[in-house]
C-alpha cells in the first residue's frame, strides 16, 4: 500500500522546517565535541551526530531544490530522489538517482562528504521524497554555506546545464 505524504507526516511525526520540507530528528547523540577539539572555523562545541527523517513535497520544497549548499560535516542519506553533488576537491559534478533498482544504476545510500556543494529535487513524476539522514558532526546553521549558482556555473563549466536544471 502506498502512503500519501500527509499519512507519512503523521506516522513519522514530521513538522515543518524552514529549509527541509518536514522533519523529525529521531536521534541526537548525548556526546558533545568541545570546540577545542574541532578543526578551525567552528564557533562552538558540536553534538557528535544525529539522525533525522525529512519529507519534501512539491508544496514544501527543500531549500536545496533552488540553491546549492555545503556543510562542514559529512552527510549520509537514504532516499529515492535525485541528488546532484559538486565537489570542490575534484572540480567534477555527478548526479545520482537513489532507489532500489541497482541494475539501473540506482543506489540505496549516498555519502556527501563535508565541504561538497549539493542540491536535490524530487524524482520526475514523484509527488514527494522521504529521506533518512545521518550527520556527523551534527550541523548547526553556522556550519552551512549557501552556494552562489553563477559562481558554481563558472567554476564547473562542464556542469553548467545540470546546475541550471536544479535551480530552474
Amino acid at each position: 500500500m502506498s502512503l500519501s505524504s500527509a499519512e507519512i507526516m503523521e506516522l513519522l511525526d514530521l513538522h515543518p522546517h524552514p529549509t527541509c520540507g518536514f522533519t523529525n530528528e529521531i536521534y541526537r547523540s548525548a556526546m558533545q565535541v568541545p570546540k577545542a577539539d574541532l578543526p578551525a572555523g567552528y564557533d562552538g562545541p558540536r553534538t557528535l551526530g544525529g539522525f533525522l527523517y525529512f519529507l519534501v513535497t512539491e508544496q514544501a520544497h527543500i531549500r536545496l531544490a533552488t540553491a546549492f549548499a555545503r556543510t562542514r560535516c559529512t552527510i549520509t542519506t537514504l532516499a529515492t530522489r535525485w541528488m546532484c553533488c559538486f565537489s570542490t576537491r575534484t572540480a567534477r559534478a555527478r548526479c545520482w538517482l537513489w532507489g532500489a533498482d541497482l541494475a539501473a544504476g540506482m543506489r540505496p545510500q549516498l555519502l556527501v562528504p563535508g565541504g561538497t556543494f549539493h542540491a536535490g529535487r524530487i524524482r520526475a513524476g514523484g509527488d514527494y521524497a522521504l529521506l533518512g539522514t545521518s550527520v556527523w558532526l551534527r550541523a548547526e546553521p553556522s556550519d552551512v554555506e549557501m552556494g552562489n549558482v553563477e559562481v558554481l556555473m563558472t567554476k564547473y563549466p562542464a556542469a553548467k546545464a545540470e546546475i541550471g536544471s536544479f535551480t530552474a
